[in-house]
Protein backbone atom coordinates (compact mmCIF):
# COMPACT_ATOMS: atom_id res chain seq x y z
CA UNK A 1 0.00 0.00 0.00
CA UNK A 2 1.37 3.39 -0.93
CA UNK A 3 1.52 6.27 1.53
CA UNK A 4 -1.23 8.86 1.35
CA UNK A 5 -0.63 12.59 1.08
CA UNK A 6 0.15 14.88 3.95
CA UNK A 7 -1.83 18.10 3.84
CA UNK A 8 -4.00 17.18 0.83
CA UNK A 9 -1.61 19.13 -1.37
CA UNK A 10 0.37 16.99 -3.84
CA UNK A 11 2.88 19.79 -4.37
CA UNK A 12 4.01 20.33 -0.79
CA UNK A 13 7.50 19.32 0.34
CA UNK A 14 6.36 16.34 2.42
CA UNK A 15 4.46 14.90 -0.52
CA UNK A 16 7.43 15.42 -2.81
CA UNK A 17 9.39 13.17 -0.43
CA UNK A 18 6.57 10.61 -0.39
CA UNK A 19 6.43 10.52 -4.20
CA UNK A 20 9.85 8.84 -4.39
CA UNK A 21 8.92 6.38 -1.68
CA UNK A 22 5.65 5.53 -3.42
CA UNK A 23 7.45 5.10 -6.75
CA UNK A 24 9.81 2.66 -5.04
CA UNK A 25 6.85 0.68 -3.64
CA UNK A 26 5.23 0.47 -7.08
CA UNK A 27 8.47 -0.66 -8.70
CA UNK A 28 9.13 -3.23 -5.97
CA UNK A 29 5.60 -4.60 -6.28
CA UNK A 30 5.99 -4.91 -10.04
CA UNK A 31 9.39 -6.59 -9.66
CA UNK A 32 8.06 -9.06 -7.09
CA UNK A 33 4.83 -9.50 -9.05
CA UNK A 34 2.78 -8.33 -6.06
CA UNK A 35 -0.33 -6.26 -5.95
CA UNK A 36 -0.04 -2.78 -4.49
CA UNK A 37 -2.95 -0.76 -3.21
CA UNK A 38 -2.14 2.65 -4.65
CA UNK A 39 -3.91 4.75 -2.04
CA UNK A 40 -1.65 7.66 -2.96
CA UNK A 41 -2.89 7.75 -6.57
CA UNK A 42 -6.50 7.39 -5.42
CA UNK A 43 -6.13 10.19 -2.89
CA UNK A 44 -4.44 12.52 -5.36
CA UNK A 45 -7.20 11.87 -7.92
CA UNK A 46 -9.97 12.48 -5.36
CA UNK A 47 -8.40 15.67 -4.02
CA UNK A 48 -7.78 16.95 -7.56
CA UNK A 49 -11.42 16.25 -8.51
CA UNK A 50 -12.63 18.00 -5.37
CA UNK A 51 -10.50 21.08 -6.09
CA UNK A 52 -11.73 21.18 -9.70
CA UNK A 53 -15.30 21.05 -8.36
CA UNK A 54 -14.54 24.07 -6.18
CA UNK A 55 -14.23 22.27 -2.84
CA UNK A 56 -11.84 24.03 -0.49
CA UNK A 57 -10.13 22.65 2.59
CA UNK A 58 -9.64 19.03 3.51
CA UNK A 59 -11.86 16.51 1.77
CA UNK A 60 -10.43 13.16 2.90
CA UNK A 61 -8.81 14.11 6.19
CA UNK A 62 -9.88 15.93 9.29
CA UNK A 63 -6.56 17.67 9.79
CA UNK A 64 -4.56 17.10 6.62
CA UNK A 65 -3.08 13.85 7.93
CA UNK A 66 -5.65 11.64 9.65
CA UNK A 67 -8.40 10.26 7.45
CA UNK A 68 -12.01 11.25 7.99
CA UNK A 69 -14.90 8.96 7.08
CA UNK A 70 -14.54 9.70 3.36
CA UNK A 71 -10.79 9.12 3.51
CA UNK A 72 -11.29 5.81 5.30
CA UNK A 73 -13.75 4.75 2.61
CA UNK A 74 -11.33 5.78 -0.12
CA UNK A 75 -8.57 3.67 1.44
CA UNK A 76 -10.84 0.68 2.11
CA UNK A 77 -12.19 0.77 -1.45
CA UNK A 78 -8.66 0.89 -2.83
CA UNK A 79 -7.59 -2.07 -0.68
CA UNK A 80 -10.68 -4.12 -1.54
CA UNK A 81 -10.31 -3.40 -5.25
CA UNK A 82 -6.64 -4.40 -5.05
CA UNK A 83 -7.71 -7.67 -3.40
CA UNK A 84 -9.95 -8.34 -6.40
CA UNK A 85 -13.43 -7.23 -5.40
CA UNK A 86 -15.59 -6.26 -8.36
CA UNK A 87 -17.99 -3.30 -8.65
CA UNK A 88 -20.98 -5.29 -7.34
CA UNK A 89 -19.03 -6.41 -4.27
CA UNK A 90 -17.78 -2.88 -3.67
CA UNK A 91 -21.36 -1.58 -3.99
CA UNK A 92 -22.42 -4.04 -1.29
CA UNK A 93 -19.58 -2.86 0.95
CA UNK A 94 -20.61 0.75 0.34
CA UNK A 95 -24.20 -0.10 1.28
CA UNK A 96 -23.00 -1.61 4.56
CA UNK A 97 -20.73 1.38 5.24
CA UNK A 98 -23.68 3.71 4.66
CA UNK A 99 -25.77 1.78 7.17
CA UNK A 100 -22.93 1.90 9.69
CA UNK A 101 -22.57 5.66 9.14
CA UNK A 102 -26.31 6.14 9.66
CA UNK A 103 -26.17 4.11 12.88
CA UNK A 104 -23.19 6.11 14.11
CA UNK A 105 -24.95 9.39 13.33
CA UNK A 106 -28.06 8.19 15.22
CA UNK A 107 -25.88 7.17 18.18
CA UNK A 108 -24.24 10.61 18.24
CA UNK A 109 -27.63 12.34 18.07
CA UNK A 110 -28.85 10.22 21.00
CA UNK A 111 -25.70 11.06 22.98
CA UNK A 112 -26.19 14.77 22.24
CA UNK A 113 -29.81 14.57 23.42
CA UNK A 114 -28.68 12.83 26.63
CA UNK A 115 -26.01 15.46 27.22
CA UNK A 116 -28.53 18.27 26.65
CA UNK A 117 -30.97 16.64 29.07
CA UNK A 118 -28.23 16.19 31.68
CA UNK A 119 -27.26 19.85 31.28
CA UNK A 120 -30.89 20.92 31.68
CA UNK A 121 -31.22 18.78 34.82
CA UNK A 122 -27.99 20.18 36.26
CA UNK A 123 -29.21 23.71 35.54
CA UNK A 124 -32.54 22.99 37.24
CA UNK A 125 -30.79 21.48 40.27
CA UNK A 126 -28.50 24.50 40.50
CA UNK A 127 -31.51 26.84 40.28
CA UNK A 128 -33.33 24.92 43.01
CA UNK A 129 -30.22 24.91 45.21
CA UNK A 130 -29.87 28.68 44.76
CA UNK A 131 -33.53 29.16 45.67
CA UNK A 132 -33.08 26.98 48.77
CA UNK A 133 -30.02 29.01 49.81
CA UNK A 134 -31.95 32.26 49.32
CA UNK A 135 -34.84 30.91 51.41
CA UNK A 136 -32.44 29.79 54.15
CA UNK A 137 -30.74 33.19 54.13
CA UNK A 138 -34.10 34.98 54.29
CA UNK A 139 -35.24 32.77 57.18
CA UNK A 140 -31.98 33.37 59.05
CA UNK A 141 -32.30 37.12 58.52
CA UNK A 142 -35.89 37.08 59.75
CA UNK A 143 -34.90 35.10 62.85
CA UNK A 144 -32.04 37.49 63.53
CA UNK A 145 -34.35 40.49 63.19
CA UNK A 146 -36.85 38.88 65.56
CA UNK A 147 -34.10 38.18 68.08
CA UNK A 148 -32.90 41.79 67.89
CA UNK A 149 -36.39 43.21 68.49
CA UNK A 150 -36.89 41.25 71.76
Amino acid sequence: MTATMIGEDPGNANNAKLAGYNDFLRELAAEKKCRVADTSADMIARVKAAREAGTKGNTLTGDGVHMNQQGNRMMATCLLRTMGLDDAQLAKATEIWDKLAEAEAARKRAEARKAEEAARKAEEEARKAAQAREAEEAAAKTMQEMAETK
